[in-house]
């Protein structure tokens, strides 16, 4: 059975990488590879520093002896996989460079809206939905799974029968 785990409980947006990168780094991802992770506000810094998270990580194993270069390929490989398995919620992260940035490193069937919600002030949430709505960057097929068929994958008992 495929666990969720919300992540999103931290204060600052921009120490997700931190926690990503270190469940990288301990091979949790690939251990545990069945959890389906969301990360709140369109994963904070996560789609700004991908590429670093897993550089920083080669450059590790660069320098370990006797690593060969496909080994090499074949673990940046893997680590990309790996950050591109992450779901993300656009709570509060609708501004249009957020959403260039997180159209550009996530699957459209793995972006979310509204799960994390709780948090935010009503008050502001039609603006957040206004902006999502005027971002050109999803067609309509997009906007929709986004807004509810992506979250049905992750929580089928919800789905209507």
């Amino acid at each position: 059975m495929d666990c969720l785990f919300l992540i999103g409980l931290l204060k600052k947006r921009w120490v997700y990488w931190i926690k990503i990168a270190s469940l990288m780094y301990a091979g949790v991802l690939e251990r545990y590879s069945k959890i389906r992770f969301v990360l709140a506000h369109a994963g904070g810094t996560v789609p700004f520093v991908s590429f670093r998270i897993i550089a920083v990580s080669m450059s590790i194993d660069v320098l370990s002896i006797h690593v060969s270069i496909l080994k090499i390929l074949y673990d940046f490989l893997r680590r990309t996989r790996a950050l591109k398995r992450m779901y993300y919620d656009t709570a509060a992260s609708t501004d249009i460079y957020a959403l260039r940035a997180l159209a550009g490193h996530a699957k459209p069937s793995h972006l979310l809206f509204g799960t994390n919600y709780v948090w935010t002030s009503s008050s502001v949430i039609p603006l957040f939905i206004k902006e999502l709505k005027e971002y050109d960057g999803f067609d309509g097929k997009t906007l929709a799974s986004l807004e509810r068929e992506n979250a049905l994958e992750l929580f089928p008992r919800f789905a209507r029968s």
